[in-house]
């Protein structure tokens, strides 16, 4: 919410990660003390026709998209590419609200960008419930998890 009123934009209820959100804060505030983007579209500068474009990939991807929404109020035409950012970054409401200007990509399987609040209870709930039901001794389970080819040697197909 305090986010919001300094960057001029309405923040109020909605929720994110508070990591990501900090180092957001940082990336803002060094631009502004910098006059980085003040530098770039200063009438002399040779950018100044140019869009503001933000991009990261992964946990930089998170901070792209908190930074273009911090961003926005000043450059209404930001854009943000975020490659594989992490699940669960904002609240549904607010990345409704942001569709119109960050694009995020997933390549595969990666599990980063499926992480959330939801797919880590699953996760835990299915664990608990095959640990409950395997017939063999608990700590030969989880050896045998570790090191899945005990004493195999490999094989070509």
């Amino acid at each position: 919410e305090k986010v919001g009123v300094i960057c001029g934009t309405d923040l109020k209820g909605h929720c994110c990660h508070k990591g990501m959100l900090a180092r957001s804060k940082w990336l803002y505030n060094s631009l502004r003390s910098e006059k980085v983007i003040k530098t770039l579209y200063s009438d002399e500068s040779p950018f100044k026709d140019y869009g503001l474009v933000v991009c990261g990939h992964s946990l930089g991807g998170g901070c792209a998209s908190l930074l273009a929404v911090m961003l926005r109020p000043s450059f209404p035409s930001i854009r943000c590419f975020a490659y594989e950012p992490p699940g669960g970054l904002i609240d549904e409401d607010l990345a409704t609200k942001c569709e119109d200007f960050i694009v995020s990509t997933v390549k595969q399987d990666d599990i980063v960008p499926r992480l959330s609040h939801q797919n880590f209870d699953a996760l835990r709930d299915n664990f608990f419930d095959i640990l409950a039901r395997i017939k063999v001794p608990k700590i030969q389970a989880f050896h045998d998890n570790r090191t899945p080819c005990a004493g195999a040697s490999v094989k070509q197909r």
